[in-house]
């Protein structure tokens, strides 16, 4: 190609390339404003508007007890199954009573023996024990003068060689029983007449209480065999089977009180100085998708747990569960109710521009371009932020105009990129 063609082709190109930068400049600098038809707008409305922190929890029974035996023993048979709701008292499981039941009858008949022996002690002598106890006085003692009088007389007739040596000695042997007989009855006569000795009577006593205590220990031994329910509940699970042997710290089964139940849950440090007891919490359990259970805050742990380099405290959420719907081990998502407002203004988040700790909404100003307006808000969750100064019901707001227009743009054309993001700077 000859220079001479080239020129004026080089020269066409940087005529089109200036056209197209001067075009460019112009539209960036003169584009039509947007009509406010083009601009999607919200009224502002009246409405309720909650701040909740959100978190997920386990379900537990609030009361729950795992039950351990009095005394030990083989369980002879399990009366409940997993899940049965039973009432305070009611039986649960009974021990082998069988070694018991055979000690509390020899004890109850040591018992009426000792009884017996005391009520005889303390019984006065009646007239016919005394004479008898008389009579048998007298009697020992005509033996013993008869017995005294024989040996005296052999004594003389051995001396003389009338008798022989044994039975001078039988004669004495004798005289020995004789005088022992007597010696018994003598004291026999005066136990009766004077009754048993009150330190008898205190011995006889001490005896008896002491086996009424035996018969006690055993017959609470007896009673404790039968494991009852301490409260309305329901069995959470049973870990024992019959025929095993239990001690005093082997746990038989877990209780529950699931008309009650509790979520753990932890929150965060940032949201912990917001929750206070006795806040509502709206409980959802996927288990029920279309219904909502409520609770309160019942316990805020003070002492913190790290979770993923993050601080949360534990928090306990009572819930009422009165028809038996809620399970143990289910999880929760718990929305604790901050604060709420009723009949406020609110306006969609989206609306709503905060610059510098200061908030600001779009309006469509006289002039027919977007205006920033600053107002005052209140409670904010994801959704919703509440209006405390600086519109009224119905005042309609822009929607996605915040961060594309200066507040201070004044009368400026504001730069609207509807349909897509502003061009790159």
């Amino acid at each position: 190609m000859s220079k001479k063609v080239k020129v004026p082709i080089i020269i066409t190109v940087i005529i089109l390339a200036i056209l197209l930068i001067t075009f460019r400049f112009l539209r960036d600098k003169e584009s039509p404003e947007v009509v406010s038809q083009e601009l999607p707008t919200v009224k502002v409305e009246r409405g309720s508007i909650e701040e909740v922190v959100s978190e997920l929890g386990t379900l537990e029974p609030w009361d729950e007890i795992g039950l351990t035996p009095e005394t030990g023993g083989e369980v002879a048979q399990i009366l409940v199954e997993v899940g049965q709701r039973v009432k305070k008292g009611d039986p649960l499981l009974v021990f082998d009573t069988s070694d018991l039941e055979i000690s509390l009858k020899k004890a109850q008949a040591q018992y009426k023996a000792a009884q017996a022996e005391l009520e005889k002690a303390l019984k006065k002598p009646e007239e016919v024990e005394l004479k008898q106890a008389e009579a048998a006085y007298q009697q020992a003692l005509v033996t013993y003068e008869e017995a005294k009088d024989t040996y005296e007389k052999n004594q003389k007739l051995f001396d003389t060689g009338a008798i022989s040596l044994e039975t001078l000695k039988e004669s004495e042997r004798n005289l020995r029983l004789a005088e022992a007989n007597l010696e018994v009855a003598k004291a026999e006569l005066a136990d009766t007449k004077e009754g048993t000795p009150p330190e008898d009577i205190a011995i006889l006593q001490s005896q008896l209480e002491q086996i009424q205590t035996d018969i006690e220990v055993i017959e609470k031994d007896i009673q404790d065999a039968t494991v009852v329910a301490p409260i309305e509940s329901t069995v959470l699970s049973i870990e024992i089977e019959e025929g095993e042997r239990a001690t005093d710290e082997t746990v038989l089964m877990v209780l529950g009180n699931v008309s009650l139940m509790r979520a753990v849950t932890y929150i965060n440090e940032v949201d912990i100085p917001k929750v206070k007891i006795g806040q509502k919490v709206r409980i959802s359990v996927d288990a029920f998708p279309d219904q909502t259970f409520w609770g309160e805050v019942a316990e805020i742990g003070l002492n913190g747990v790290v979770q993923e380099n993050v601080v949360t405290y534990p928090v306990k959420i009572k819930i009422p569960n009165p028809e038996g719907l809620l399970f143990s081990g289910m999880t929760v998502e718990a929305d604790i109710i901050i604060e709420a407002h009723q009949d406020t203004l609110l306006l969609p988040t989206e609306a709503v521009e905060e610059r510098d700790g200061e908030y600001l909404v779009f309006v469509m100003g006289e002039d027919g371009k977007p205006q920033p307006r600053k107002v005052k808000v209140g409670l904010q969750n994801e959704s919703q932020v509440e209006i405390v100064e600086g519109l009224q019901e119905g005042d309609e707001v822009l929607l996605g105009v915040s961060g594309m227009v200066s507040p201070s743009a004044g009368g400026e054309r504001p730069r609207m990129f509807i349909g897509g993001p502003p061009p790159g700077r």
